[in-house]
């Protein structure tokens, strides 16, 4: 192993150790059980299942954690994103909606059977006016709602399986959330109406209660959060390489490459790549397909000899080419502020577009081909590590392939290693 790949291999256990300390702070506030409004940072991670606790700090520099459990906060805010969330006791309906729904042999007896857990945890708002939506997910997704001071209820959706007479088995949904929506609008006319066929989702539960805020004549604000977008980016790239190529061989007949020592091929490489980010959930996480053109040509001299061993001519031979490579790459971004280091693994495919495959006596180019079965096209693997500042950055990179040999007998390995800049474009 030469020094370029220890020196990646290095970075990469120094950049995987900090990749699991890392946490994604970010503005906002928490309002205490005693009424304290602290500013500060709180650790986000755009929860799926609503968190039972939080992790705040007052400065962004600051080691001092404090973990916040819902029963000791009133409220937090995240101010990047919008996001309020309310620490409220509540009733949890834990019956199931999935796979494993409740069997029952009347409706009698799903009603008598208790799924009601009494709890205390974070409610997500959704929309804030005379009816106000928060939204919980545990095992599955819940909705609660309050009208003016009342207390926040569940909207109740139900699923199960109830065994007739004769053994066929029926799904039951018990949709009572569209007669409590009903009673809470009442007084609207207009929205009335809507609750009739309203599903138990997000966005049809958002639309009917801003709806209805807006039919009592209030200025609506929209709390829910934003969807991930995937955000797409354009980089240019070029440096150097260093490649070096290695023969080996189980028969006879190929002593004239699996025996000798081809220099190493310093060159430059160039290219443009095309960077698809991961929206909010996933944004430390991209994929990556670069076009690189990357060039090598490796030498090897020896004195030729005749059957009695005495020397004839000096002979060099000369293997490479000229490259049109494809990489894709799976990216895995450091969450930091300004400095972004990301590691990174990955295919690459190139083919030739110009090959160099000759052999010179005396410094005569001669018919002879080290390789007569040149192939033109390979595959092979890379990894590495980067950092980016703003537009800036600069990659350290490894790859190996599977050469240029078509010979069945005969193994081909170009190693590579890359220092190369980039330049974000958008």
């Amino acid at each position: 192993m030469n020094v370029m790949p220890k020196i990646i291999f290095f970075l990469f256990l120094i950049s995987t150790s900090s990749l699991f300390a890392q946490k994604n702070f970010i503005k906002g506030y928490v309002v205490t059980d005693r009424c304290d409004t602290l500013r500060g940072y709180i650790n986000y991670k755009n929860w799926e299942v609503n968190p039972k606790n939080i992790q705040f700090k007052l400065t962004e520099a600051s080691d001092n954690v404090t973990n916040y459990p819902a029963i000791k906060l009133l409220s937090f805010y995240i101010q990047d994103y919008n996001e309020y969330y309310y620490s409220k006791i509540i009733n949890v309906d834990k019956s199931p909606r999935g796979s494993n729904l409740k069997l029952v042999y009347s409706d009698v007896e799903f009603v008598n059977f208790n799924t009601i857990v009494k709890d205390t945890v974070f409610l997500l708002l959704l929309q804030k006016g005379t009816i106000n939506l928060f939204y919980f997910y545990d095992e599955k997704p819940h909705f609660y709602v309050n009208k003016n001071f009342d207390p926040i209820t569940e909207l109740i959706y139900q699923k199960y399986i109830l065994v007739e007479n004769d053994g066929i088995k029926k799904l039951r949904i018990n949709d009572m959330y569209k007669d409590q929506l009903k009673n809470y609008m009442s007084d609207c006319e207009s929205v009335l109406k809507l609750t009739k066929d309203i599903s138990y989702f997000n966005k049809p539960l958002q639309h009917i209660v801003k709806t209805y805020n807006e039919c009592k004549g209030l200025k609506i604000i929209n709390y829910s959060k934003k969807e991930d977008k995937l955000i797409f980016e354009i980089e240019i790239v070029g440096g150097i390489s260093n490649s070096m190529l290695k023969f080996k061989s189980s028969v006879n007949g190929f002593e004239n490459l699996t025996k000798s020592n081809f220099s190493k091929s310093i060159n430059f490489a160039a290219g443009i790549s095309f960077n698809l980010v991961g929206g909010r959930k996933f944004k430390s996480w991209s994929f990556n397909n670069e076009i690189l053109y990357k060039s090598y040509v490796s030498k090897v001299n020896y004195i030729s000899t005749d059957i009695y061993g005495n020397p004839l001519n000096n002979t060099e031979v000369k293997i490479g080419g000229d490259y049109l490579k494809l990489n894709s790459t799976l990216r895995y971004q450091i969450p930091l502020k300004k400095i972004k280091p990301y590691l990174f693994v990955g295919i690459s495919n190139a083919t030739a577009l110009h090959i160099t495959n000759e052999v010179l006596i005396l410094n005569i180019s001669t018919n002879f081909k080290p390789i007569e079965d040149f192939r033109k096209y390979e595959q092979g693997i890379l990894g590495g590590i980067g950092l980016s500042i703003k537009r800036y950055g600069i990659q350290f990179r490894y790859e190996i392939s599977n050469g240029m040999s078509n010979y069945p007998e005969l193994n081909s390995k170009v190693k590579s290693t890359y220092i190369l800049f980039v330049y974000k474009l958008k």
